[in-house]
This record gives C-alpha cells, structure tokens and sequence, in this order.
C-alpha cells in the first residue's frame, strides 16, 4: 500500500470540502457518507486536519467542517503532513524487512521511480485542482 488508511481517508475528507459550496460547513455525518469513512474515525482524522489549520470546525446543530484555506493554496503533501502519513518508501513487493538502494529486491527501482512521481505529484497538486477537473502532467519516468 502506497498510503495508509489514515492518509486515503484525509485525501478524500478533503476533496469533499473541496467540492463543497465555498465558506458552507458539511455536516461530520455527511461527511463520513460521501466519503465512505466510519464516523469515529473520521472525527479522528478532522481532529488532525484542524490541528493542521487544513479545516476549521463548528460542534452542533449547524455546525460541521470547512476548509481553513483557499483550494488552491491546500496541496496533498500538506494533507499528508497534517496526518503524520506521506508515502511508504519502506515498502517492499518481495516482503523483505531491509529492502534499500544497497541490498534492492528486483522491483525496488522501479517501485522508487513511482514513489518519486507520486510524491511530486503531491507536491504539485492542490485541491483546487481537483475541483476543477485539472490533470496535472509530471515528466515520463526515464528508466
């Protein structure tokens, strides 16, 4: 796995504010249906997004989450960061526990090629550019 659940469930958390109408607040149990996360860990992963200042929350009747700053200025590596989650670059496909540069399995170049544009990928891709439907194009990966 790539990212953790943690970090899955953030991303999507996010993107629902991201498409949800500027400044409204989205209920938390709205929230948890249109992102298929369970409740209570949800309202773990909004505790963190918050203490990020990535959201801001409101308890009770009206209350709920919105995003603490413009789109565009939100990029999935701050999502990350704010959950203490970025990508698994420990992860190896053969199963082994020193898998590295030094000692690789046969997949862990190509594995760390990808890992490479994933994380430019979070680095350079905001949540406005989700909402508005914009692909942003990395560079091929040259082997």
């Amino acid at each position: 796995m790539i990212l953790s659940q943690t970090a899955e469930y953030a991303i999507r958390a996010m993107t629902e504010l991201a498409l949800a109408p500027p400044g409204a607040y989205v209920p938390g149990k709205e929230l948890a249906t249109e992102t298929h996360i369970p409740l209570p860990y949800l309202s773990k992963v909004m505790r963190r997004l918050v203490e990020a200042k990535l959201v801001e929350g409101v308890k009770g009747h009206h209350g709920g989450f919105r995003l603490a700053q413009a789109p565009d200025r939100i990029t999935f590596s701050l999502i990350l960061e704010a959950v203490d989650s970025g990508l698994d670059k420990t992860h190896c496909f053969y199963g082994f526990a020193r898998c590295n540069s030094r000692k690789p399995c046969r997949l862990h170049h190509t594995f760390t090629a990808l890992l490479d544009q994933v994380e430019r990928w979070c680095h350079q891709t905001s949540l406005a550019d989700v909402r508005d439907g914009r692909v942003i194009q990395l560079p091929q990966l040259t082997a």
